[in-house]
């Protein structure tokens, strides 16, 4: 295993063979048996061992475990078209599927390019014999180091985080500077300011004076799942006092104890702890701290995340030893022949290969990536240290890293492209929406102060919508906590936009943020969100279970057209005067559109059409029944049941390529009044408008804003 050479098993280069001689991308199958996945793995194929960390054998609970051989497959795909002046490149996707662990998507990538090669020469200094094999190891330590000092001298512009000017501090805080003797302390606001020499000059006679300013110190912040919360620390009204005299440090979480000792030895004092800085016991102090939840974690130095593979997140800790084989870690050579035109022409490289999964295996398909307050803390955090069951990653607006770092040069080698956008928009997001808003801001002093939303120029729906659809992925032990655990994403956005927010979406792309579809019609089951909001919100609706079951329709990209105009709204906070970014009382929204009516037969070859009048005469869409998305599970049971069903939509915007149109199906409420029951998609052609009067054809075919001739309420 010293050799930057790579062993494949026969399996892995017979997909090669079949490949080459099909001529095709057609799916493959690969090992058929589990016991002939470890057998490769044992011999060191670097595929099968890749496969096989994410899918370790079953474990035995009870005393009862089926025959793994008899519940795992696996398929790969591999496709070579992808070439380059100075070489090609080869993706191959492997689908695994078992009952004993979640399915699995693994993609290694080969290369011939320059670039890659050239990481070949890196490889002969066998970098992975150096690493050491701990986790949290002084190797470690001076490798994070090395990180903050490159990112404070680089990054100023983008990293450089208030704090560093003494602008905010916690209520609360951990003071880690005696943890070396085994304790920590909390401590409060005021206790934890320091005092600082301006060192100014005296201009008239040019000696310099001493003028003493308070400021507060540079503190960190932990991500972390809770897990069973007896078994954690917490901060309580009766804990409060051994908290302030001291607590030994074996007495924390392993988790806890592990940042506690990682700040400290980096040479930092402060450490906030959302269990350990906020009472867990009094409603009203955790309503004030969610509210700068968002400028606790905008305002810290750094951010650890704490990543634990442990089945209790409260036992895994931050060191400990890498979880496999560090040459794995590392690509590998191989000189196997891959068809890269046609079958007769085969290239044998050399190809360096890698685990193009490796970001989204250890960070974004991580556990604690599921929950809903992380996306707001990894979103507002300059600078995050993920722990995580293999090795440290470093992660700024600037840059990534982490302790292979040749791994991280490979993986970040590339542009976002189509088919990488579903798997990597979640990390790709979170950074670059946050370099767009700090290059908005910075825009604004020389627009002075007027901004330019979403044609020509700031920031584009894209960033936000990337954002949300990550959110919404994710789970949230209260409803209520839905739109508050993102109020300091909104808050970041505003201030760059200058728009409007509307309870989740943004008056400026309304047209956009309306098109969010629930899963119920995939048998999810959808209820009403038990907190407050407005039927026209993602945040009405949640899934029973986890999830959210909500999900964006994906045209952000697109070119887009809307159909509506916001003449009003009302967003009345909880309690009224409040923050109208978290819990709400009550919100409406008048638009200006033109309604339509559709009607859906199940006895029809195109079963559901669209018209423009109330009678149904003139039709210029049609839809089928997979393009109709209700809100609601009992809902989608009622329309699939039903032989006819009518109804009242607002057209919301037309996507110019397909000739698609979206509208929201509607339920009148009383006088102008409607609520949201779902969202359809209809297909409508140009000879669709061929019947339509000047008025429509206006409205239709050029969207014209000032043809909307009726303004609606939505509830």
């Amino acid at each position: 295993m010293e050799d930057p050479e790579g062993s494949l098993c026969a399996i892995c280069k017979s997909s090669f063979h079949i490949f080459n001689e099909r001529g095709t991308s057609n799916k493959i199958a690969h090992h058929r048996k589990y016991s002939d996945l470890v057998m490769s793995k044992d011999v060191g194929c670097f595929i099968c061992t890749w496969i096989w960390s994410r899918h370790p054998p079953p474990r035995d609970e009870g005393g009862v475990t089926g025959d793994p051989d008899e519940q795992f497959t696996i398929i790969c795909e591999i496709i070579c078209n992808e070439s380059f002046w100075q070489g090609y490149e080869c993706r191959i996707t492997f689908n695994i599927s078992c009952s004993w662990a979640v399915n699995y998507i693994l993609t290694v990538r080969l290369s011939t390019r320059k670039e890659q090669r050239d990481k070949y020469h890196d490889m002969m200094a066998r970098p992975w014999a150096k690493l050491d094999p701990y986790i949290g190891s002084p190797q470690s330590l001076e490798s994070v180091q090395s990180w903050i000092s490159s990112c404070e001298k680089s990054h100023e512009d983008l990293c450089r985080s208030p704090t560093e000017a003494g602008a905010f501090f916690p209520t609360r805080i951990l003071d880690v500077q005696k943890a070396c003797c085994g304790y920590v302390f909390l401590r409060s606001r005021d206790e934890a300011m320091v005092q600082r020499d301006t060192g100014e000059e005296d201009l008239c006679c040019h000696t310099p004076t001493s003028t003493l300013e308070h400021v507060y110190p540079a503190y960190w912040t932990l991500s972390h799942r809770w897990g069973d919360p007896s078994k954690i620390n917490q901060l309580c009204k009766e804990t409060e006092h051994q908290l302030r005299a001291g607590i030994p440090l074996d007495e924390l979480s392993p988790t806890f104890r592990d940042a506690t000792l990682f700040v400290h030895r980096l040479g930092y004092r402060y450490l906030w702890i959302d269990s350990l800085c906020i009472f867990q016991d009094s409603e009203v102090d955790w309503q004030r701290e969610a509210d700068i939840m968002a400028d606790v974690y905008r305002n810290s130095f750094c951010n650890i995340s704490a990543i634990s593979p442990s089945i209790d997140p409260s036992l895994g800790g931050l060191f400990r030893q890498r979880m496999d084989n560090a040459r794995f870690l590392y690509p590998f050579k191989t000189n196997i022949g891959i068809r890269v035109r046609s079958p007769s022409e085969l290239d044998y490289g050399p190809w360096i290969a890698w685990n193009d999964s490796i970001w989204i295996d250890e960070i974004e398909s991580a556990a604690l990536h599921t929950r809903g307050w992380v996306v707001q803390e990894r979103f507002l955090s300059t600078r995050i240290i993920h722990f995580t069951r293999n090795q440290i990653y470093w992660e700024c607006l600037g840059c990534t890293h982490c302790e292979a770092d040749i791994m991280i040069g490979l993986v970040n080698s590339r542009k976002v492209k189509d088919e990488d956008y579903i798997q990597r928009k979640r990390g790709y997001g979170y950074k670059a929406s946050r370099r767009e808003i700090i290059k908005e801001k910075a825009n604004l002093q020389a627009r002075r102060g007027r901004t330019e939303l979403y044609s020509g120029g700031g920031i584009s729906p894209f960033f936000w919508l990337t954002i949300l659809s990550t959110y919404m992925t994710c789970n949230l032990t209260k409803d209520s906590d839905k739109l508050i655990a993102m109020s300091g994403i909104v808050k970041a956005f505003r201030v760059a936009t200058g728009d409007t927010y509307l309870a989740g979406l943004w008056k400026q792309s309304l047209h956009y943020g309306l098109l969010w579809k629930s899963t119920a019609n995939r048998g999810t089951r959808i209820r009403r969100n038990e907190s407050y909001a407005p039927s026209w919100s993602w945040a009405s609706v949640a899934a029973v279970g986890t999830g959210s079951g909500v999900e964006l329709c994906d045209i952000y990209r697109k070119e887009v057209k809307p159909l509506i105009q916001v003449t009003d709204e009302r967003i009345v906070a909880e309690p009224p005067g409040g923050d109208t970014t978290g819990l709400l009382r009550s919100a409406e929204l008048d638009i200006k559109c033109k309604l339509s009516y559709f009607r859906y037969r199940n006895d029809s070859w195109w079963p559901g059409r669209l018209y423009v009048d109330e009678y149904m005469t003139d039709c210029y869409g049609r839809f089928e029944f997979e393009y109709t998305f209700f809100d609601m599970s009992d809902q989608v049971e009622k329309f699939a049941e039903a032989g006819v069903i009518e109804g009242t939509c607002m057209p919301i915007c037309k996507v110019e390529i397909g000739r698609t149109l979206y509208a929201l199906m509607l339920e009148h409420v009383e006088g102008k009044k409607f609520r949201r029951v779902g969202i359809l998609q209809c297909y409508c052609g140009d000879h669709d408008t061929r019947d339509f009067s000047d008025e429509w054809k206006a409205w239709w075919i050029d969207g014209a804003m000032n043809d909307l001739t009726g303004v609606i309420t939505l509830v």
